[in-house]
């Protein structure tokens, strides 16, 4: 990936503004600032907490590089004050000057109260299968509904997930990844 910058150069020649949407590889896009004197905006769902990782060297690496991409960013969108506390909180900042709380948000205009949607008793998922999506909330919520989830999306908690609706006895079709053909 270091590569990037050098082989995207025709593209990124003419940037102004470069943004991430996750942490991990956020190196690159500090390269191509700087590179291509672009401004940086780094845009974190959420932060790895230390106790969700198992060794503890990648932590410590990838946490080094989030400081980094802080640092050298000009400004920092983060999807929560849960996401501002814990980016805080790992990184030892004081001051959040470049930071702005931008929620992920659904737009209720395409997604309202759908007759259709509703006779279907279908709830799709598209996520990662991660600790951090929270998906065990969806599963006891469903518990004693007679609805079905499809989710799409693997991840290492799929296991943890697929116990817990059973326990909760929801009707669960664990998908994997589907291609956008």
């Amino acid at each position: 990936s270091f590569l990037i910058p050098f082989y995207l150069k025709n593209e990124l020649f003419d940037a102004r503004i470069i943004k991430t949407n996750q942490l991990h590889g956020s190196w690159v896009a500090i390269i191509i600032k700087y590179l291509y004197r672009c401004k940086l905006i780094l845009r974190c769902g959420y932060f790895p907490d230390r106790k969700y990782h198992k060794n503890i060297f990648y932590f410590l690496v990838f946490k080094f590089f989030v400081k980094i991409a802080y640092l050298y960013s000009d400004k920092v969108i983060l999807t929560s004050k849960n996401t501002l506390k814990l980016f805080s909180n790992n990184l030892n900042l004081k001051f959040h000057h470049k930071i702005n709380i931008l929620p992920n948000f659904i737009d209720t205009d395409l997604f309202s109260n759908n007759k259709k949607f509703i006779k279907s008793k279908t709830i799709l998922v598209v996520s990662r299968l991660e600790k951090e999506k929270n998906l065990d909330i969806l599963f006891e919520a469903c518990n004693g509904l007679d609805w079905k989830i499809n989710i799409i999306g693997i991840g290492s908690y799929e296991n943890h997930y697929r116990k817990i609706a059973n326990i909760n006895n929801v009707k669960c079709n664990f998908l994997g990844v589907v291609s956008n053909d």
